[in-house]
């Protein structure tokens, strides 16, 4: 889906602030651990994009909880050397 059609069927913009809120509506508490696939074009427009999802997992399950989110990679490569804006290892800033 297309960035101009995710924000044609959104009520508004998602943030990080509001998908840790809906994350707690739906149970996700710290200390948890998560197995998480998700669709980020059903979430809707997500501002941030997939890293703001990460983030807001993250806080909340908190620093004692485990995400575990299966990847693919097309040449499986080391993701050590990629550059991703806002998230480097495991620190988000």
């Amino acid at each position: 889906m297309t960035e101009a059609a995710a924000i044609a069927r959104s009520s508004g913009p998602v943030t990080q602030a509001r998908l840790v809120v809906d994350f707690q509506r739906l149970g996700i508490t710290p200390g948890m651990t998560l197995l998480v696939h998700a669709s980020l074009s059903r979430i809707g427009w997500v501002c941030g994009g997939a890293t703001a999802v990460i983030g807001s997992l993250l806080q909340a399950v908190g620093p004692e909880g485990t995400i575990v989110m299966p990847a693919q990679s097309s040449e499986l490569s080391d993701p050590s050397g990629l550059n991703c804006p806002g998230f480097c290892g495991d620190v988000f800033y």
